[in-house]
């Protein structure tokens, strides 16, 4: 229910405001003032919650009142909104989309982002400074820090690919291969928790009887994820809330066998990020285990602890992206150091302008036969012909092409990787 402030057009300054120390305590950590509130009884909107409470939203502000509107509970910044996608734009990511699933060899990169999504990451109302709890906190920061940042930035172009696997009980992959966009910012949002305290106050008793934080699972699922199509870049973010729920020292060392599987094959072009939110006491010893795990099988690791705090976890996954970028950097120079600018993939009508076309007359096919070492003829039509469009590879099946088109572009800037053998014959 949304209730006209009964307030609207009353001296604020009359109004007395019993702030306890708690959110006086608050205040001070958040930046937050009176004078918000009494702007907020003024001109913010008015909804009724639970326990007969008042909910003030104001400037980008949430501050939560008793019955009376006259003593503050608490006060905290608004969850951070989502972004403006119109169809245009969700059109053009939805063709980047497609046309990665079809080549999948122009994907610049591909993260998989692992969040612990358990009852332990719903434990107390805004233990993490500035949001309502761990999970909010987890999902928030991981949208601004590592899509949102990036986008702006421009460190990462829509050729570079996103997946998210959340776990609790059961882990699930909610997206694949999504092109890095606004439109993934806001998918990561969708997943922050919408309960309301009542119901999610006993999460973490649950979690501890059904060991919810189980990584074993959830290790499966990105190793399936990889598996899809190998590439030469890849990162691991995962995010956890003090301690995991499994003591027992064969789940330890399954969790490292897992993950050396997963680091032997991919190297030096796989990065492998665990971050721990939580305090300096809390059990982090498997997440750093498992970053021990992926460099002694030639991968990138590290582990990073953060306080709970917006600043600490901004700087832990702020420090995940400045790494993935370097591994990008490295492999696309071939182990060089330095800057490579890369754009978005865009359609082939955009890019035909932009491009240099040559045409060499087709006067006979061959194809290399590994058996007899040497060139054979063969009178069907070349693999260059072959068409991703059904109809169309069906009407022109009896039509031998003509012409071997060739597009004069930079490697790495969306052109395709393909090497051609010519025999010219005179």
């Amino acid at each position: 229910m949304v209730a006209n402030n009964g307030y609207t057009g009353k001296n604020t300054s009359l109004i007395t405001i019993l702030s306890s120390e708690h959110d006086r305590l608050r205040r001070e950590q958040r930046d937050i003032d009176k004078r918000d509130l009494q702007r907020a009884l003024k001109y913010g909107t008015v909804t009724r919650v639970w326990g007969a409470r008042w909910m003030v939203e104001h400037d980008g502000i949430t501050f939560i009142t008793d019955e009376d509107m006259r003593r503050e509970v608490t006060a905290y910044p608004s969850p951070l909104p989502e972004a403006a996608v119109d169809f245009k734009t969700m059109e053009a990511n939805d063709k980047v989309k497609h046309l990665l699933e079809q080549k999948p060899e122009l994907s610049t990169s591909h993260t998989v982002i692992v969040i612990d999504n358990s009852g332990s990451m719903l434990s107390k109302k805004n233990d993490v400074h500035l949001y309502r709890d761990s999970q909010h906190a987890a999902f928030s920061m991981t949208a601004l820090e590592f899509i949102a940042e990036q986008l702006f930035s421009n460190t990462a172009v829509n050729s570079d690919l996103v997946s998210l696997v959340k776990f609790g009980e059961q882990p699930g992959i909610e997206f694949s291969r999504e092109p890095i966009s606004w439109s993934v910012y806001n998918k990561i949002l969708w997943h922050r928790d919408t309960q309301t305290f009542k119901s999610r106050e006993h999460a973490p008793l649950m979690d501890e009887l059904t060991g919810g934080s189980n990584y074993l699972p959830a290790l499966e699922k990105v190793h399936q994820l990889l598996n899809l199509v190998y590439h030469d870049q890849l990162a691991l973010l995962s995010t956890d809330h003090m301690k995991l729920h499994v003591s027992a020292q064969e789940s330890y060392e399954s969790m490292n066998d897992a993950i050396t599987a997963i680091a032997s094959r991919f190297r030096d072009s796989l990065t492998v990020s665990m971050v721990g939110l939580g305090n300096v006491n809390d059990q982090f010893e498997p997440l750093k285990a498992m970053a021990d795990a992926s460099i002694a099988s030639g991968a990138k690791g590290s582990f990073e602890h953060c306080d709970r705090t917006a600043i600490s976890i901004s700087f832990s996954i702020l420090s995940m992206v400045k790494s993935t970028m370097e591994t990008r950097v490295i492999l696309q120079e071939g182990g060089r150091r330095g800057f490579t600018e890369r754009s978005d993939l865009t359609s082939e009508k955009k890019s035909f302008p932009k491009c240099k076309w040559l045409y060499f007359k087709i006067l006979d096919h061959f194809v290399y036969s590994p058996r007899l070492k040497r060139l054979e003829h063969v009178p069907t039509l070349p693999l260059a012909a072959v068409h991703s469009n059904p109809k169309e590879a069906l009407e022109r099946k009896y039509v031998p092409p003509q012409y071997l088109t060739v597009n004069c572009n930079y490697i790495g800037m969306g052109a395709e990787h393909v090497a051609f053998h010519f025999i010219f014959l005179i």
